[in-house]
This record gives C-alpha cells, sequence and structure tokens, in this order.
C-alpha cells in the first residue's frame, strides 16, 4: 500500500526529474508511446520499478518510487515509511536512510543544489550525485 505521504506528493505532482535527472521520483506513465515530446512529459512509471525491474531479495511489503541517474540506486519505503537507497540490482545493503519522505526530499533538493551552478551546470562533472554511502539516520 502506497505510504499517505506518497499519495500527497502524488496529489501535486506525478513524479519529478530533478537537477537534471540526477535523482528521479517515479510517477504513473499514462501511455508508453516513445515519441520525444512524449517522453519528455512522462514519469518513469512506479510500476515498472515495483513489478517488471524489482531488485532482487526485496521484501514484499517494500515500494520503489526512485532512483539516481549516477550508479541506478533505488529509492523505497522501508516498513516504518522510513526512506531507504539500495544498490539498483539487490534490496541490501541499505546504502543510506532517512526518516521521511519529506527529511529525503528536502535534504536531497539542498544537497544536489549545492552540486549545481545558477545556471543548472553541474560544478564537478566528477562528483557522485548520489549521497554519501553511509546510514547516518538510525538503522534500517
Amino acid at each position: 500500500k502506497l505510504p499517505a505521504v506518497m499519495r500527497d506528493f502524488y496529489a501535486r505532482a506525478n513524479g519529478c526529474s530533478l537537477f537534471g535527472g540526477a535523482l528521479t521520483i517515479d510517477g504513473l506513465r499514462f501511455d508508453y508511446d516513445r515519441s520525444l515530446a512524449d517522453t519528455a512529459r512522462q514519469p518513469v512509471s512506479i510500476r515498472t520499478a515495483n513489478m517488471k525491474v524489482r531488485p532482487k531479495c526485496a521484501d514484499i511489503s517494500s515500494i520503489f518510487f526512485g532512483w539516481y541517474k549516477y550508479d541506478g540506486s533505488c529509492l523505497l519505503f522501508g516498513r516504518d515509511e522510513a526512506v531507504l537507497m539500495c544498490p539498483p540490482s539487490v534490496a541490501q545493503p541499505i546504502l543510506y536512510r532517512w526518516n521521511s519522505f519529506p527529511e529525503m526530499l528536502v535534504s536531497e533538493v539542498k544537497r544536489l543544489a549545492a552540486m549545481f551552478d545558477d545556471a543548472g551546470r553541474k560544478i564537478d562533472k566528477d562528483a557522485p550525485t548520489i549521497p554519501p554511502l553511509a546510514i547516518t539516520r538510525g538503522t534500517a
């Protein structure tokens, strides 16, 4: 079941791609036309992350909802609605943990904004756009 905080987010936005796609929050894709114009307006489907490319060993209750372009790391809701980051093909180990979706979104926008200039260009082209690979907010 989709957490209430995510339903609230989807009431305002059908997913998003932030900082040139550095961080993507999936949404509901209404059609799969591959035209360039359509691709620009359609979000990555949350269904794909949960049904077609779901990481191995993922807990059945986990809901995958986003990812980082840098390495494909996935974002998912844990049992307590904490947001977890895991590698793209397996759900373990947990690489990072936030206490909530709002905490993750606000902290990641602030962190990523510092990596880009006012024109939207990445300041250090080689710097990873994923958060530091450490669990700093509780335990997974």
